[in-house]
């Protein structure tokens, strides 16, 4: 077993269009795989840890539709999950005469502070414990990235429904706009590579040449897209469907709380905030009964295009942010929803009661 101070190798990647090309993990079973001294005779194979490891004839797991909702009459917000990480193993070390033992810092008290294994050009992972007997494999990237380019084309989608008369021939939206965000990363790619390989969290909002019908069911059809479903059925019943427009504190309320509020707003990403109507009405909604136990009308807490006043003088959410105000709400008793009608839609986000007299929010 060598080891050496420093590791400059320059590692070889798979880049496609700017995205990392995810492959599929080598095997599950690291424990028995995890040692093995062929991986220099994989000649795809990705060095750089955190990575995708080649494809064993496994299928790789495309990116899947988690949510849909309506965050306006005629503007749907389709939620996709892509990638996923296969999270770090412990293993008993069993040295090799190929490894290369990397010395990553020092700690204050002079002792390594990180030793990174790399056999035959493959990094392995970081020896730790008593002794550094104990290898813990890197983690690693497990599917494939969505593909924005076509993600943004409006002709990559087509909405139809048999009971709505404006789509029962299939439509294309007018427009669509996208945010989309890092959800987790391995942790140890950006110490070995400086580079981060992550899973993602997109927003694509499609708007509609129509206003959606409550009651009705729509096909989505979007089978230009990495998809791991070509179509999707979406039922427009906003009272049971949370919106990602409306937002409520995650922690929740104690019934007899001074300050109850829920915001509306979104940021729809490249297309920037969504302009909603002055003071909409919003409602409680009781969750057995269905049935209004409040009314309020909202007010605007701040402007889009103000500069915000604390900490930085930059608008941090870059969309109007309404404020329902539900403070003489104080009955204990009954799960509601908040829920608010814009143009004959509801915008839902859903709470409940929780023990010790309070109402909290679930998503």
């Amino acid at each position: 077993m060598k080891t050496k101070k420093n590791y400059n190798e320059k590692d070889k990647r798979l880049i496609f269009h700017g995205i990392f090309l995810m492959i599929i993990i080598i095997s599950s079973n690291f424990p028995g795989t995890g040692q093995n001294t062929e991986f220099g005779n994989i000649s795809d194979i990705s060095t750089i840890a955190g990575d995708a490891l080649p494809s064993t004839g496994m299928q790789q797991m495309p990116p899947q539709i988690t949510h849909v909702s309506a965050v306006a009459p005629n503007v749907l917000c389709i939620e996709i999950d892509a990638c996923k990480i296969i999270p770090i193993i412990q293993i008993p070390y069993q040295a090799d005469p190929a490894d290369v033992v990397t010395v990553g810092g020092k700690t204050l008290l002079g002792e390594p502070r990180d030793m990174f294994v790399v056999r035959n050009g493959f990094p392995l992972g970081s020896l730790v414990g008593p002794e550094r007997k104990t290898l813990v494999l890197h983690e690693r990237i497990s599917g494939s990235h969505l593909d924005t380019k076509v993600a943004d084309l409006a002709g990559s989608y087509r909405i139809s429904s048999a009971s709505d008369i404006n789509y029962n021939k299939p439509v294309s939206p007018l427009q669509v706009s996208r945010k989309s965000k890092p959800t987790a990363w391995t942790d140890t790619s950006w110490k070995l590579a400086k580079e981060q390989f992550y899973t993602a969290k997109h927003y694509l909002y499609l708007k509609l040449p129509n206003s959606l019908k409550t009651g009705h069911a729509y096909l989505i059809y979007l089978p230009d897209l990495n998809l791991k479903s070509s179509a999707y059925y979406y039922v427009h019943d906003p009272v049971q469907v949370r919106s990602e427009a409306v937002h409520v504190s995650q922690i929740g309320f104690r019934a007899d709380d001074p300050d109850k509020n829920a915001f509306l707003s979104l940021w729809m990403g490249n297309q920037g905030g969504y302009i909603y109507p002055e003071e909409p009405i919003f409602w409680l909604i009781d969750d057995k009964t269905n049935e209004k136990v409040f009314e309020g009308k909202a007010v605007m807490q701040w402007k889009g295009n103000e500069q915000e006043v604390i900490g930085s003088p930059m608008n941090h959410s870059g969309a109007d942010v309404h404020r329902l105000d539900f403070n003489n709400y104080t009955n204990p008793d009954v799960i509601v929803y908040v829920s608010m009608a814009l143009d004959a839609v509801i915008l839902l986000t859903s709470m409940r009661k929780i023990p010790g007299n309070m109402l909290s929010q679930y998503l």
